[in-house]
């Protein structure tokens, strides 16, 4: 890798572990009522900790995660009445042949109860 690539991921590095930190110190203060510096430190703590254990790890951050993609479907099910598609797509951002995809595959999980916690577990 040339010091110019090495450079970039180094930035990138910097900028989501300050964003962990960021994040992390908001959450706690906003969340738990902790005091700010206490949850700086908290989440620097973190920070560090991620990246002595990830350190060196090339890896992709998916931009929506299992446990929230399977919340939107779980709404998108709930909300669904049978013909109202292109009203869900709008609402929730996707194609309307997507709400049919998600809609075909909660109505199996629906026949299937046992799915739906095997599913919500991997999400977990």
């Amino acid at each position: 890798m040339n010091i110019k690539k090495q450079g970039i991921f180094n930035q990138q590095a910097d900028r989501f572990f300050g964003d962990i930190r960021a994040f992390g110190s908001d959450t706690i203060t906003h969340a738990l009522g902790v005091d700010t510096k206490i949850a700086e430190q908290i989440a620097g703590e973190i920070a560090y900790r991620l990246s002595q254990h990830w350190g060196g790890s090339m890896f992709y951050v998916t931009k929506h995660s299992p446990w929230l993609t399977h919340e939107r479907d779980r709404q998108i099910w709930q909300d669904f009445n049978g013909k109202n598609y292109h009203e869900l797509a709008q609402r929730f951002g996707l194609s309307i042949p997507y709400i049919y995809k998600i809609v075909s595959r909660m109505r199996k999980l629906q026949a299937n109860p046992a799915q739906i916690q095997q599913t919500t577990k991997k999400g977990s």
